[in-house]
């Protein structure tokens, strides 16, 4: 701890002090205490204009890309899929318009793997076809509600 001279009056303090002890003048900040606040704020300063500068670059101009167009549903076809899924007594009941499918939980479980996708896969189609969301379908027990299987575009999945 070094000792400095009071601007005021005179006497030896503390360079720590921020006010005088013998007169009570407030002493102007030190040098010390200046870095201190400018490093402060360079840490807080260059961050933030960073992020500044980053979020204003010229925004890329977008690319045009042509996209496929969607091959035609056949809507018949798939009728008549749930149709026979619907007399096997697999399908309880359809909801395309929140992509809900209900089945009869018993018969799903003896089912193999793939064909429960195959099933998933009409299933989506119907719900896109008919409903107005993209090709997906949660298939759930018709008697608890518990999601059995879900088939989207990332994927079948089986629960």
């Amino acid at each position: 701890m070094a000792l400095k001279k009071c601007k005021e009056c005179g006497n030896e303090i503390s360079s720590d002090a921020k006010v005088c002890p013998h007169c009570g003048k407030k002493q102007p900040p030190t040098k010390r205490a200046k870095l201190g606040c400018l490093i402060l704020l360079m840490v807080i300063l260059i961050p933030l204009l960073v992020v500044i500068f980053q979020s204003q670059k010229a925004p890329k101009k977008p690319t045009r890309t042509t996209t496929a167009p969607k091959p035609k549903i056949n809507v018949t076809k798939l009728k008549q899929d749930i149709k026979i899924l619907t007399e096997n007594g697999l399908l309880i009941r359809i909801d395309p318009q929140f992509n809900e499918a209900f089945v009869n939980s018993i018969i799903w479980y003896r089912l193999d793997y793939q064909v429960k996708e195959n099933i998933a896969i009409t299933l989506a189609s119907y719900c896109e076809a008919i409903g107005e969301h993209e090709k997906w379908v949660e298939i759930k027990d018709h008697r608890s509600g518990k999601k059995l299987a879900k088939y989207s575009v990332w994927g079948f999945k089986v629960y």
